[in-house]
């Protein structure tokens, strides 16, 4: 058994190359750049329980610039509290906001409220930002890691050329703007 106290450590990450593959070569398979500040605080003790007060950790995200081979994360920010670690489990909602995010669809200012419980429940109580020269959102969203999600997006004022330009394909026009769900 042990315990171990993080009193704010900060990790300072800067975009030199292959900075990350001597941190984790698994990491650096996946993640081109990684720049921004990460702070940890707090205490986590081995065996943990979860009944008791005895893992506390908090993340803080200032300005992280995330370029991965599938995905893009620009000027992250916000604090993450974890109230275990064994299982992964969320102190509450927390919320995260971004400059961009692109996961294959670009997203500008998103902003996602989640909370963990266990790795198999990521529950996303909200996601919005900016799409198309319009708005993207949806909410209540569980993410079960060995079950299909179905979910509901809003669109709102979505420029439908702008929307065509995304998908690439030669000679798709349209006009317009979309809104719904």
């Amino acid at each position: 058994s042990g315990r171990i106290v993080l009193a704010k450590t900060l990790l300072d990450f800067n975009d030199t190359p292959g900075a990350l593959e001597g941190l984790s070569p698994a990491l650096g398979e996946h993640i081109d750049m990684l720049r921004g500040r990460v702070s940890l605080g707090g205490h986590v003790s081995w065996p943990g329980t979860p009944d008791r007060d005895d893992q506390r950790l908090t993340i803080e995200l200032v300005d992280v610039t995330v370029q991965g081979r599938e995905f893009e994360i620009d000027n992250a920010r916000g604090t993450v509290a974890f109230s275990s670690l064994v299982p992964l489990r969320t102190d509450g909602p927390r919320s995260v906001v971004m400059d961009f995010l692109n996961m294959g669809v670009p997203i500008e200012r998103p902003e996602l409220e989640f909370s963990i419980d266990g790795l198999e429940r990521i529950k996303l109580h909200g996601v919005s930002g900016g799409f198309a020269g319009g708005k993207v959102s949806a909410s209540d969203i569980d993410f079960f890691t060995h079950k299909p999600t179905r979910t509901t997006i809003e669109v709102t004022e979505v420029n439908a050329t702008e929307l065509a330009s995304l998908a690439k394909v030669e000679g798709l026009y349209a006009e317009g703007s979309l809104s719904g769900a």
